[in-house]
């Protein structure tokens, strides 16, 4: 007659006493692994989401650059802050924002009910601006020097 093999199977065995209290510490012991891992979680994750909105935000700025850059290099110009002067022609009863590097005219807008009180020579001003005065500015000027 053979001999029969002996091998081994998982199955449920009654724990005494002693076993179940040193089961008991081990639980307690995982849960706090557990908890601990889960905590450290929460917090890589909160770490994280303030990480992804620093960097969208840089991503932001970068877009925003990128766009007003390219914006530049196909328009060819760029928006600075330049000296401009303003100046009422009385004629037109209109006040012309001049840029004073180029002369070129900016900006006009009507004289407002003050403005158009005011008289055509201002004391102690003594400048050749506007670049270019009109015909009509100039007549203007000679008729009231006469009068």
């Amino acid at each position: 007659m053979e001999e029969a093999e002996i091998r081994t199977m998982s199955l449920p065995v009654k724990l005494s006493e002693p076993e179940i209290a040193l089961r008991a510490q081990e639980l307690a012991s995982a849960e706090s692994v557990l908890g601990d891992a889960e905590t450290r979680l929460d917090q890589f994750v909160e770490a994280a989401k303030g990480t992804k909105k620093g960097i969208e935000t840089e991503i932001d700025d970068a877009r925003g650059d990128v766009r007003k850059l390219a914006r530049v290099v196909r328009e060819r110009s760029e928006y600075r802050e330049v000296p401009v002067m303003e100046e009422a022609d009385f004629e037109k009863g209109a006040m012309n924002t001049y840029r004073t590097d180029t002369h070129e005219v900016v900006a006009t807008r009507g004289l407002t009910h003050d403005e158009r009180q005011q008289s055509l020579f201002k004391r102690g001003r003594k400048t050749s601006w506007p670049p270019v005065p009109s015909r009509s500015a100039s007549a203007t000027c000679a008729s009231a020097r006469s009068s």
